[in-house]
């Protein structure tokens, strides 16, 4: 995960909490709702996710296999380009 964010841009909007869990990592989401985010994300693109407050996204790395997570990542920074468009 860190890896990933120290190697890309992320879009200003999107910005990466900070975490120390194995399971878990949130973002907060400036601009846009994280709501619209998280249903984006599921209807289109079968990832699942949990947004509080319509602020915070959370995701759970813990159930997607390591080589997978850069693709994770990647899915939620598109959708995120998309919305904030």
């Amino acid at each position: 995960m860190k890896s990933y964010f120290a190697s890309r841009e992320l879009p200003a909007a999107l910005v990466p909490l900070p975490f120390n869990s194995g399971y878990f990592m949130s973002f907060e989401c400036r601009g846009f709702s994280a709501e619209k985010l998280r249903i984006e994300l599921l209807e289109k693109l079968g990832i699942g996710t949990i947004s509080m407050q319509d602020k915070y996204l959370r995701i759970a790395f813990s159930s997607v296999e390591e080589e997978q997570v850069p693709a994770l990542l990647d899915a939620i920074v598109a959708t995120v380009k998309t919305l904030t468009k």
